[in-house]
Order: structure tokens, then C-alpha cells, then sequence
């Protein structure tokens, strides 16, 4: 980039005062309140004034951080409620390709760790009431371009004043602030612009706050060594980037089917239209109309870095916000705060009452002490095993301290209540509960959780959906290329990997998975964290196995369990069960051969019999000539005999079948038998647990003191 012009430094001077107004109106209030939370949540939780005035008067400071503890726990909350999102087809789109986009969204979760960024994001969300995704597609590890999710600083995403919306799609621009060095600068901008910035003044127009930060920035400790300054790699130099939205009128495919319109890209020529409407000759059509499109400026002091129409359809930045009304944002913390004063000052006015009463000193009558001086029981008096040497037992007495004010003891106790009202986070749910309470009122406390941080947890998923939706548009725009990814679609102990090739052209011209076309949208379904899901599965594959009994696979309840070795146990029940396998479908294969060979038998038994029969018949009618009646009697009686020997047959085959019905009765009845035993070994067990917790002596509630 040459030297910059003056419309240049005005580009850049306006996008500077854009930034300013937005700042100054909504931002800089909302950055003194984020920045107070995150005191309070990191342990700063004492003003200084307060603190100044503890001192002077020997006063203790407790500071007991409860705000750190409850946001610990919701995050554990959200592992163990986290959803995920799923595509469905729309238009142009079919359940396989809804498939396709569903593995390549687990493939880009897994590449960014979408995981512990959602709990980041969670937990700046919760302390300061707002934070952001960043979705850009980068080029520095793959040439071709990959998806990069990162969680942006929440204070360096600054909002429009007039924003009201929670989807990013309506908003008329965001800036994103963040300070650079001269390495930076160049990586991203090239050389001449760093020295075009580095060898120029800082603008006129600058704010004296940024001209004051840039200079302590440049004056930090680390930036030096040896007494000599790197100044490549000073932070020193604010970098302004801002997208918004601007009406353009444009060029637009329109479908006559459906009437979406797309935008076509500036940077096609007539060619290019013509062949796109040739493909599609009757379906599309073209049409110049206004729409809204996203640009990107970004400017550096009095220069202009980057101008022009943005590569993505949306904003790069998906925010989440745990409450969102009217532009207003609130966190978890902003509630939590008085009550957090209440604690400590209540807990170190405790403490300090006890410390009094300790050292409430005595009344001495001069001259009456006979082993120790008055000094000597200032520092004496308040000690273990204290002995005073007197006269008269009356010339000294101990000063009585102030009585606790009624009710103060409960002042602590209430605002640790109030905080965990307030939270939404139970003694339950965060596995407190006491001894004595009923297992099924524990159960009812922890699911409360979900109706607690329904509006929380909501619009977090909210964000998810609008994360994928950004992702799905970065990736129909820059994966258009022939691409291949490794999905894992079984479990970590059970991998079941599968190779999916991405836009791949068949040697008819076809292609198949192509992720560049088609509209889809989103649903969420659960996906908690592994631990949590592993125990509610085991709890309920149990529960079917016992109840139900339903024949749940063993190495299904190994995996849902936390053992350490689960995989080789499961790869060794594997082996055995295919041995086994093996071993019965051998057993049946003889006992199949055997019964065709019976089958057969008798098949060519009867075969015989009937031969036999009709040479009988044959025999009896030359022996006995022309008399009709004879004939008869001799092959009914023929007949008569046959049926004999066909029914013996008969009962030799039903009583070899019973026989093994019988054995197969005997085996199953044996079968049934060892689970009888193994559940009445579990029941007694269970019967002698329940004893033994039963003897267990109950923990006498204590008495609070009125």
C-alpha cells in the first residue's frame, strides 16, 4: 500500500469517531460494570475506602469468595446440560446431505475444541453479561482455508448504541478494537503499511485516553531487555475493525421456483453469468435490485488497512448474552454483589466482636499487682494460663465487652442464602445436601436446576444455532473444493471411524456429498458432558436390566461406567463373547445337520414304505387271480401292516425330539436358576446395607441460638 491520501486519513477519521460515539454512548458504562464483577469474581471485593478505613481502626477484611464458588458450580451445570445442534433440509437439500453437514460440524467442534470454548464463553457471559464467538475461515495452517472459532476478549466487541436485537442480522455494525504491534502489522497488512504507520504522527483527532494508553503501552517493563527497547513487538497501536451494513444495488440470481435471491459476486463477468443461467435455463433468472451488504473496513491511526464488501453473508461475531432486553445486558454476578458485601462485612464483624471480647482488657486498682507491672498486662492479660499475684482479688477486675447484638449471627447466614437464591444454585445440586434428607428430595432440588437456568442455558444454545448457521455459511462459500475428513461416530472406547470425502465428482460429472448448496436449518439436541451422561445411562440401563428386564450387553454397562481399564475389559469380553459365538453357532450348525439327516431318513423311509407297499399290492393280485374279494382282504391286511411300521417310525422321531426339548427345558431352567440365586445374593446384600444404615446413630439436629 503506497503513502495514504487525504481520503484516506477521512476514511479512517470517520471510522475512529464511529468507533468513539459507540464507546462513549452504552460501551465505557458497560465496560466500569464488567470490570467490577470481574473484580468481585476474582476476590477484589473490599473498596478502597472501606479497606483504608478497616485498617486504620485494626479491623479485620474477611473476604470470602462465594461469587467464584457459585460460578464454578454453573459452570459444571452447563457441562452437565450441554446441548448440540443438528441440520435439517429446507430446500435444495436431502436427509444424506443434512448428514453430511452434521459430520462436517463435528469435524470443525473438534478441530476448535468447541467444548472448553463454550465454557469459556459461559463463564465470561455469566461474570461480565456479555460475550462473543469470532468465525473466520483462515488461511495461515491450510491454504485452501479452514474454519477458526476463537472467543473474542469481551471488551475489545463493541456494540451500536441502537441495538435491540439479540441476532446479529439486525444490527447496523460492530466494531472490534484490539492493540497491535509492528509484527502484528506486518503479518497481517504487509511491511509498508507498518512503516507508513510507525514513521507518522499520531492523528490530531485521536482521543487523549488513547493517546495516553498507547504511550503507557509502549513504556511496559517486558518490551525491554538489555536496557534497549524491541519496538517490534509494542502493543502500541490501536487497530479499529469494523463491519457493517450498507444498501447496494446489485446483480441477483433470483429462482423462479422459489424466489430466493443470491447476490452475484462482483467479481464475475458476463461469461461467467451466462453459463450459471445456460445451467439452469428456465429455473433461474437475473434481476438489479438493493440489498443489504456487509463491508469491512479496518483502519490503523490515519490510515486505511482494508476496504471492502465483506466475504461472509453474516457477521463474524455470534454474541451470547445470559440475559438480553432492549440493547440492556445482565450477567450473574451484577445481582450477586450486595450480598457478597453483606457476607464479608457481616463475617468480619463477627470476627472482630470475638477478638474483642478476648482482649476487652481489665480495671486494676493502683499498685495492687505484685508479680508483673501494668505494661507487662497489656501484653500479658489476654494469654493462655494469664496469673495475677494480689492482695485482694477484688483490685482487679476483668472489663465485660459488649453483648452480640440480637439477631447479627443470622446477618451472614441470610446473605449466603440470598446469594444462592439469587444464583439459582442449591446445596443440592452442587452435592451438599445433609444426611438426613430424603434421597428423592435431593433428586427433586438438583433437576430444579434446569427450570433455574432455562433463560441462561437458552439463549447459550441460542448462540450454538447461530454459530453453526455462520459456520455452514463459511463453508458453502470456501469449501468448494474435493475434501476428505475422519469422523469418529462411535465412543472414545469404542471408536467406529468413518471416512467422509467431501464434494467428490463421479466419472459421470456428478457430485456427491456437495456441501456448496442446498438450505438447511437447525435443531438442538442433547449432548451433556461425558461424565454426567456415562452415570445417568449406567443408573438407567441398571434400573431396565432389573425392572424391566431387558437383556442389556455387558460391555454396554462397562462403558457407561468410570473404570479405568474399561477398554481392555471390554476388548477382552469381546474376545470371549466371539469365542463363545463361535462355539454355539458350531453346536447349532451340527444339531441343524443332524435334524436334516433325520429329516432326510425319514423322507426316504416313507419313500420305501410306499414302494413296498404297491409291490404287496402288485404280488397279492397276481397270487389270488380274479377273486375280487380275496384281493382286498389280503391288501387291507398289507395295508394294515404298513401303517404299524410307519407309526413305530413315528414315535421314534417324537421321542428323540422330546429328548431334546427336554435337555434344552433342563438347560434353560438352569439358566433361570443362577439368576434367582444372583438376585437373591443382591437382595440380601442390599437387606444388610440398609441394616447397617439403619444401626448408624442420626446426627441430632443443632440448636440455633436465638
Amino acid at each position: 500500500m503506497g503513502a495514504f491520501s487525504r481520503s484516506d486519513s477521512n476514511d479512517a477519521q470517520n471510522n475512529y469517531e464511529n468507533y468513539r460515539f459507540c464507546y462513549e454512548n452504552g460501551h465505557h458504562e458497560w465496560v466500569q460494570d464488567a470490570s467490577r464483577n470481574f473484580d468481585y469474581y476474582r476476590g477484589k471485593q473490599w473498596n478502597e475506602r472501606d479497606l483504608a478505613a478497616r485498617k486504620a481502626a485494626n479491623k479485620p477484611h474477611l473476604t470470602l469468595n462465594v461469587i467464584e464458588s457459585l460460578i464454578r458450580s454453573m459452570k459444571g451445570i452447563q457441562r452437565a446440560m450441554r446441548n448440540d445442534v443438528r441440520f435439517q433440509p429446507v430446500d435444495d437439500a436431502t436427509t444424506q446431505l443434512a448428514e453430511v453437514q452434521d459430520n462436517l460440524w463435528l469435524h470443525v467442534q473438534n478441530e476448535n475444541n468447541l467444548d472448553f470454548l463454550e465454557t469459556d464463553l459461559w463463564e465470561r457471559g455469566l461474570v461480565m453479561g456479555r460475550a462473543y464467538y469470532d468465525v473466520r475461515t483462515d488461511l495461515d495452517e491450510n491454504m485452501r482455508g479452514q474454519i477458526k472459532i476463537r472467543v473474542r476478549r469481551s471488551q475489545d466487541v463493541i456494540l451500536d448504541p441502537v441495538i435491540d436485537q439479540y441476532e446479529p442480522a439486525t444490527w447496523p455494525q460492530v466494531f472490534i478494537t484490539t492493540w497491535v504491534s509492528r509484527l502484528d502489522l506486518e503479518h497481517m497488512f504487509g511491511k509498508a503499511a507498518v512503516d507508513q504507520i510507525a514513521y507518522t504522527d499520531m492523528p490530531q483527532w485521536y482521543q487523549y485516553e488513547d493517546r495516553l494508553m498507547a504511550q503507557k503501552l509502549g513504556q511496559l517493563p517486558y518490551y525491554y531487555y538489555v536496557g534497549v527497547p524491541d519496538k517490534s513487538l509494542m502493543r502500541a497501536f490501536r487497530l479499529l475493525e469494523r463491519q457493517y451494513l450498507d444498501l447496494v444495488h446489485r446483480e441477483c440470481f433470483v429462482d423462479l421456483k422459489t424466489g430466493d435471491v443470491e447476490p452475484i459476486p462482483a467479481e464475475w463477468d458476463h461469461n461467467t453469468i451466462s453459463k450459471v443461467l445456460s445451467s439452469y435455463q428456465g429455473e433461474v433468472t437475473t434481476m438489479r435490485r438493493k440489498i443489504k451488504q456487509i463491508k469491512w473496513r479496518v483502519t490503523c491511526e490515519n490510515l486505511v488497512l482494508h476496504e471492502s464488501d465483506s466475504s461472509y453473508k453474516s457477521y463474524t461475531i455470534v454474541p451470547f448474552f445470559p440475559t438480553f432486553m432492549d440493547g440492556v445486558t445482565i450477567g450473574a454476578v451484577d445481582s450477586l454483589i450486595d450480598p457478597q458485601n453483606l457476607y464479608n462485612k457481616m463475617t468480619s464483624e463477627e470476627l472482630s466482636i470475638i477478638t474483642t471480647t478476648a482482649h476487652s482488657g481489665y480495671k486494676l486498682k493502683k499498685g495492687s499487682l505484685k508479680n508483673m507491672s501494668v505494661e507487662e498486662l497489656e501484653q500479658k492479660g489476654s494469654s493462655s494460663g494469664f496469673i495475677a499475684e494480689l492482695d485482694n482479688v477484688e483490685d482487679l477486675d476483668k472489663i465485660q465487652p459488649s453483648q452480640l447484638p440480637a439477631g447479627h449471627d443470622r446477618l451472614s447466614f441470610k446473605a449466603d442464602q440470598i446469594m444462592r437464591s439469587l444464583s439459582g444454585v442449591s446445596n443440592q445440586s452442587r452435592g451438599f445436601a445433609r444426611e438426613d434428607v430424603a434421597g428423592e428430595a435431593i433428586e427433586l432440588n438438583q433437576a430444579a436446576a434446569d427450570i433455574n437456568f432455562a433463560g441462561w442455558l437458552g439463549n447459550l444454545h441460542r448462540s450454538k444455532q447461530m454459530l453453526a448457521k455462520v459456520c455452514m455459511e463459511q463453508w458453502q462459500d470456501s469449501y468448494d473444493e474435493t475434501r476428505t475428513i475422519m469422523i469418529n461416530n462411535g465412543s472414545t472406547y469404542r471408536p467406529e471411524f468413518q471416512t467422509v470425502t467431501l464434494n467428490q465428482k463421479t466419472p459421470e460429472g456428478q457430485m456427491l456429498n456437495d456441501i456448496t448448496r442446498g438450505k438447511y436449518t437447525t435443531i438442538l439436541v442433547p449432548s451433556p458432558a461425558r461424565t454426567s451422561l456415562n452415570e445417568q445411562e449406567l443408573t438407567q440401563l441398571i434400573e431396565m436390566r432389573k425392572e424391566l428386564q431387558i437383556q442389556i450387553p455387558d460391555d454396554v454397562m462397562i462403558e457407561c461406567t468410570n473404570l479405568p481399564h474399561k477398554a481392555k475389559l471390554i476388548a477382552r469380553m469381546k474376545q470371549d463373547s466371539n469365542e463363545r459365538q463361535q462355539r454355539e453357532a458350531q453346536q447349532a450348525e451340527e444339531q441343524h445337520q443332524q435334524q436334516l439327516q433325520l429329516d432326510q431318513a425319514k423322507v426316504e423311509k416313507e419313500k420305501a414304505a410306499a414302494k413296498l407297499n404297491e409291490a404287496r399290492a402288485n404280488k397279492a393280485q397276481s397270487e389270488v387271480g380274479h377273486d375280487p374279494d380275496e384281493a382286498f382282504v389280503h391288501v387291507e391286511t398289507m395295508r394294515i401292516a404298513a401303517d404299524k411300521d410307519k407309526n413305530r417310525d413315528k414315535m421314534a422321531l417324537d421321542w428323540h425330539k422330546e429328548n431334546r426339548e427336554t435337555r434344552e427345558g433342563q438347560r434353560d431352567d438352569a439358566i433361570e436358576l443362577t439368576k434367582i440365586h444372583a438376585d437373591m445374593a443382591n437382595k440380601k446384600e442390599d437387606r444388610k446395607v440398609k441394616e447397617k444404615t439403619a444401626m448408624k446413630p442420626r446426627t441430632a439436629p443443632s440448636k440455633t441460638k436465638k
